[in-house]
């Protein structure tokens, strides 16, 4: 009789067992099925799940996707706020995180200067005004969350926001995309026009212009 394999990482096999009673079947009466394509995409889905670690649950801004840029799963990107003085952003972003965000799973943290959301650095003379903190939570079964952070500083025609999302579940190795869809999916709600991809994570997020027509 055919031996019995081994147990597989993966929930889901290149090949199916079943019964038959065809002309070629093995003397254990089975024989192993042809892949089809549904199956063989299945396979390729459980196996990045259990070898890459992937976070589900990612709705919107999906395409940036992080493969292990921080050790986990991660994203940083900048964003340039015309017109906007340093204050005027630290209030819109506190407001809109506190109230949910735009899928509602976004909450401010607090920080260590005992503030909600964002704390006040202007009495410290440092070369940022405020720095801040949210939890975002994912959709689908799980509910992963992710940390953003955020530093605010000036410049000469508005405000800087740096911006970086981290999965906080050890082992998270690629996201789907999710710390880009955090941290583009806050900032496209706030209507702030575009991001800047700073460094080599979230998989060279290139530049997002949102089409004030379609608002």
């Amino acid at each position: 009789p055919r031996p019995t394999p081994p147990l597989a990482l993966a929930p889901a096999h290149a090949h199916v067992l079943a019964p038959t009673t065809q002309p070629n079947a093995s003397a254990s009466g089975f024989v192993a099925e042809e892949d089809s394509g549904t199956m063989a995409r299945l396979t390729l889905q459980a196996l990045a799940l259990v070898f890459c670690g992937r976070v589900l649950g990612c709705d919107k801004f999906c395409d940036n996707e992080d493969c292990g840029s921080c050790g986990n799963a991660c994203c940083k990107l900048t964003y340039k706020l015309e017109g906007y003085t340093t204050r005027q952003a630290v209030d819109l972003l506190n407001a809109t995180i506190a109230a949910g965000g735009p899928d509602g799973n976004y909450a401010p943290a607090m920080t260590y200067e005992g503030t909600l959301g964002f704390a006040d650095l202007t009495p410290y003379k440092k070369d940022v005004d405020f720095i801040g903190q949210a939890i975002h939570t994912t959709t689908g079964d799980a509910h992963f969350k992710d940390t953003i952070d955020f530093i605010i500083r000036p410049h000469p025609s508005g405000a800087t926001v740096m911006a970086f999302s981290i999965s906080q579940i050890a082992g998270a190795y690629c996201d789907e995309g999710q710390n880009y869809s955090n941290l583009q999916m806050l900032f496209d709600s706030l209507n702030f026009p575009y991001n800047t991809h700073t460094d080599f994570s979230c998989g060279g997020a290139k530049p997002h212009v949102i089409d004030t027509a379609e608002e």
